[in-house]
């Protein structure tokens, strides 16, 4: 069975792909998108009928032909009057994720890079672990008896640490799934519980901005996460877990095209996500260079709200609420080498590498109608492919046995998309 791809002229491959309507049950094999006409297609004189007071005569004539003519014949654009980009916000959420969870899990494999998270190694008024050990003193006179000066163990130090990142992302203009460009901060507090676990959370604010041309339509997502992990790391084998809640934003347009209607329509609404990551690697010292394998699970669940646009008339969207899942597993592996130095400190150049594979759809599909006339479909946004290949480069420069600086490049792509990303961090230990 061929692949159904997206729906968006500026989104697909062919770029002008074709929308047609279908009696219940038909399937289209052949467009990016597949429209299914919840009423039987004599329907339409009855419900147009009542719609004739909202909208001119040639913006009927225009709908008519768009939701009845032929394929050979339809609006190239059909596709985007129906809101394509909807369906791929949710997919740009699942990228946006990913991106996160990589930032994650490379800051707190960076944690190792700074001075030692035990007590008595970062801090020389720090009391040891061991309660039977004691400071002492010995007696004036010079003998070797030697007396205990404390009694009790000194309480020890409570080690906490940060880090903060800054990044920018953005695709090829050419890319069939449109302009996609995000960018946002992440900053994390953490803490050593023992010599092998560690406990933080992090919180992070991404701006996304998704466009097509063909014809105009946008979306602008802000979106705040909130969340925790917890790693364990034995000096060969980790363990990472970490989940995150979302809280998003999304102010959208799109230009409706046919003649004698409003030019724009707008929406404004809300949505959340949930997402869980769990890895699993091990660090191998090959000469000067640390090769660390790992493999990774990851779940993303993407809402949006109900909503209805404005500004269109009888042309606007009645969408219902959007849902759409990411289940993805993620191979990959690390090489960190420690060659040079630069002002007598260390730097560390990095290679990573990944294939990134989505089980779920990758196209996201939803439910709409016009507030004119009441015909519902069904729609589906871009397809953003299932595998993906990460990879990507980096320096961390030790500043102090406190600070860690680091940049680095990462691209995620496929078929579908090309996304550079970079970024730049600080990481302190307290």
């Amino acid at each position: 069975m061929r692949r159904i791809a997206p729906a968006a002229a500026g989104f697909s491959r062919p770029r002008h792909a074709r929308t047609q309507v279908h009696e219940p049950g038909e399937t289209n094999f052949q467009g990016r998108a597949v429209i299914k006409s919840k009423k039987p297609t004599k329907a339409l004189g009855r419900r147009l009928g009542r719609a004739t007071a909202a909208v001119p005569a040639a913006a009927l004539l225009a709908a008519i032909s768009c939701w009845t003519c032929p394929a050979q014949a339809q609006n190239p654009n059909a596709a985007e009057q129906r809101g394509t980009i909807y369906g791929s916000a949710a997919q740009t959420n699942f990228q946006n994720v990913t991106l996160m969870y990589n930032i994650l899990r490379r800051n707190v494999r960076n944690d190792e890079e700074l001075g030692s998270p035990f007590y008595a190694d970062d801090f020389a008024d720090a009391g040891s672990f061991n309660p039977d050990i004691r400071l002492v003193d010995y007696l004036p006179d010079g003998r070797t008896q030697i007396v205990p000066v404390q009694t009790t163990g000194m309480r020890s130090r409570r080690v906490w640490n940060s880090w903060v990142t800054g990044y920018g992302s953005g695709n090829e203009s050419d890319d069939p799934i449109g302009f996609y460009g995000a960018g946002g901060t992440i900053l994390s507090l953490y803490r050593d519980l023992n010599e092998v676990w560690k406990l933080g959370g992090f919180g992070a604010y991404n701006y996304v901005s998704l466009r097509d041309e063909q014809p105009a339509q946008r979306s602008q997502q802000n979106s705040v996460q909130l969340g925790s992990y917890l790693r364990g790391d034995d000096g060969t084998n980790h363990l990472l877990w970490a989940t995150a809640t979302g809280f998003d934003n999304y102010e959208t347009s799109r230009e409706i095209g046919f003649v004698g209607t409003p030019p724009r329509a707008s929406g404004d609404h809300g949505g959340s996500q949930f997402s869980s990551y769990f890895e699993y690697g091990r660090q191998i010292p090959i000469w000067r260079v640390d090769f660390e394998p790992y493999a990774a699970l990851q779940y993303i669940r993407s809402r949006q709200d109900p909503f209805t646009e404005t500004g269109a008339g009888a042309f606007n969207l009645q969408v219902g609420g959007i849902d759409a899942d990411s289940v993805r597993s993620i191979l990959g592996g690390r090489l960190l080498f420690d060659l040079f130095s630069w002002v007598g400190k260390p730097v560390r150049p990095e290679l990573h590498l990944a294939w990134i594979h989505d089980f779920q759809d990758e196209a996201t599909s939803f439910n709409s109608r016009f507030t004119g006339n009441g015909i519902g479909f069904a729609t589906s946004g871009a397809d953003f492919g299932r595998d993906w290949g990460l990879l990507g480069f980096g320096l961390n420069f030790a500043l102090t046995d406190r600070i860690l600086l680091a940049g680095h490049y990462d691209l995620l792509a496929n078929d579908w998309a090309f996304i550079h990303m970079g970024s730049a961090t600080m990481q302190v230990r307290w």
